[in-house]
């Protein structure tokens, strides 16, 4: 007799998933002043670095309430007295109770809320070299010059965990009271940390945090609540990437007498969109999905003067760049086990830049050598971009200073009624969200040959004899040839007044966002919104190439991907607006 499905009977649903960090990554342990350091990242007990459940939790159940699904059926969930119209997704997969709702203490043991996911800490894939967590540096930009704004007290350092790194969880998923909702909505919220429209740890506006799926070792499987089956769930304390191809044999083994049923994660996270729809999945969309538009863009230095006819070099000579990496990292030499020195060797002498050029050195698989890299932080791509931004809108309309805003007598920060100006809407402040994120730009493979980083020697003179002014003699290292790739995103999510107004729907919302972004993306199409340091001096003004066009949906509905050709560059901000007009009239996925 042939065995019932795992999906035919009580089942649980359990998502292997495997995934490597795309940019570096901090998730905050508070401050560590005897390191020096203003922000340390997350280790377990025995001090091995980790990512929290409570992380990646937060992370899925944020995406899983942007895809505006809830419960519909609340037959399958034990707490059948309360309305299935208050079974918000959020409160309902984590136990917590939605507002309004009785206090937890007031309910009988038969109504209490148990959390639906449960989702184990991250940890390293054995399979790689143990990263080395390096230092990052963070400051703000004056609103009125662009300049560094340190003494706003806007200068500080934080721990992250190179690019390159590979983690693997479980989740585990109670579809047996929850039912295929719970299942769908978690893959539609790994879907969207796959795609980089949710991101991990502190930094998101500000390019970290970006992951990507490692299909060839991720399954979602379901088992059935059997005896049988106990023998298939996984050993939580053995990386199962490790000895995926046995853990995949023994499932196939034991498919036809258990009922198991699994897939790839690729092929679940493909499905789920349309189960989402279907009738029975336990779903029921009451608000539309946020949106997302991402533009992949280049940019980099180029040995001129170049053709202008070839469009991958740029058209002024030499276009330099100078991105100052943190003040204790060196080019050559080895950091040691804090991060924070570089140490000589005897084979080597340690060569020390008054102004090195920001570098990292990524996680890579055991059976290479890893070596630093240069790349550029988000940071201090959208801080220029938010600088020029303002400067045109403040032409029209009073935009509030991120630096400026003013404190309370109790210490609260108070936001003044001009931060609403769209400026701050689109950046956000302490107190506002974000609707414009960039990822931290990495350096294009192909152009890794011609990487060009020199030395070069500078001084300040002195206006009456010519020379030296005191000691103002100083090492400057710019980057002279050698690309880099970065996503930008913005996100927008429906107003509260959707239904009765069409402009507030999330399509016309990112129309309206990219409007204001549009004059500002041009500038840095021709190359005047300039990065990095040493920008009086050539540094810093390179062309924003526009590479792929893409525009998503919190639910995975609708989807569309463009590739730019370098000939349609000049075109790509008329192709996006084009495509965003077209959604908010049409309507997503029409």
């Amino acid at each position: 007799m042939k065995p019932e499905t795992a999906t035919s009977s009580p089942y649980r649903t359990l998502l292997l998933v495997h995934f490597e960090q795309l940019t570096g990554l901090s998730i905050s342990a508070g401050a560590a002043p005897d390191l020096g350091v203003d922000d340390i990242v997350f280790r377990d007990g025995l001090g091995r670095l980790t990512i929290p459940g409570t992380s990646l939790t937060g992370a899925l159940v944020e995406a899983a309430a942007r895809t505006g699904f809830v419960h519909q059926d609340a037959t399958s969930v034990p707490t059948r007295r309360i309305a299935e119209q208050q079974l918000l997704h959020g409160g309902w997969i984590t136990g917590k109770l939605a507002a309004g709702l009785p206090q937890r203490e007031q309910l009988q043991d038969e109504d209490a809320v148990q959390s639906l996911w449960k989702v184990a800490a991250a940890h390293l894939d054995d399979r790689t070299t143990q990263p080395l967590v390096q230092w990052r540096q963070g400051v703000g930009i004056r609103h009125s010059t662009g300049a560094t704004a340190a003494t706003h007290g806007a200068l500080y350092d934080s721990e992250f965990i190179p690019a390159g790194t590979r983690w693997w969880t479980i989740m585990d998923l109670d579809t047996w009271h929850g039912g295929p909702g719970i299942e769908i909505l978690a893959l539609l919220a790994w879907h969207q940390l796959d795609h980089g429209c949710s991101v991990l740890g502190r930094n998101a506006a500000r390019g970290m945090g970006r992951i990507k799926l490692l299909q060839q070792h991720s399954l979602c499987v379901r088992l059935p609540l059997s005896r049988e089956a106990i023998v298939l769930w996984p050993d939580s304390s053995q990386d199962w990437t490790t000895h995926f191809q046995q853990v995949h044999s023994q499932l196939m083994g034991w498919r036809r007498f258990t009922g198991v049923e699994f897939e790839s994660l690729d092929q679940a996270m493909h499905k789920a969109a349309a189960r989402a729809q279907a009738e029975g999945s336990g779903l029921k969309q009451t608000r539309p999905a946020w949106c997302f538009l991402q533009m992949e863009f280049e940019l980099g230095a180029a040995p001129g003067p170049a053709p202008a006819a070839d469009p991958e070099l740029g058209t002024f000579g030499w276009e330099g760049l100078h991105v100052g990496g943190h003040p204790a990292l060196a080019l050559v030499g080895e950091l040691d086990a804090r991060g924070d020195t570089h140490q000589e060797t005897q084979e080597e002498q340690q060569i020390e830049q008054d102004q090195p050029f920001v570098q990292m050195l990524p996680t890579s698989a055991a059976n290479s050598a890893p070596h630093w890299r240069p790349y550029l932080p988000g940071s201090g791509l959208r801080g220029p971009l938010r600088h020029a931004a303002s400067r045109l809108q403040r032409q029209d309309t009073q935009v509030c200073d991120p630096l400026e805003v003013p404190f309370d007598e109790d210490g609260t920060r108070r936001v003044p009624s001009v931060s609403r100006d769209p400026i701050t809407q689109l950046f956000g402040l302490q107190d506002i969200d974000s609707w414009l994120t960039i990822e931290d730009g990495c350096l294009i493979p192909e152009t890794e040959a011609r990487l060009s980083i020199e030395t070069i020697d500078q001084i300040a003179q002195d206006e009456f004899t010519a020379g030296v002014y005191g000691s103002a003699k100083f090492d400057t290292d710019v980057l002279l040839s050698g690309r880099f790739r970065f996503r930008l995103q913005l996100a927008a999510k429906p107003r509260d007044d959707w239904q009765t107004n069409e402009d507030s729907a999330p399509a016309n919302v990112l129309l309206e966002q990219f409007q204001v972004l549009r004059p500002t993306l041009r500038l840095a199409q021709f190359g005047y919104v300039p990065i990095g340091g040493s920008k009086s001096r050539g540094c810093g003004w390179a062309a924003w190439q526009v590479r792929t066009i893409e525009f998503l949906t919190a639910d995975g509905i609708a989807q569309h991907h463009e590739s730019i050709a370098p000939e349609r560059a000049s075109e790509a901000l008329s192709l996006a607006e084009e495509l965003l007009e077209r959604y908010a009239i049409e309507g997503v996925g029409g």
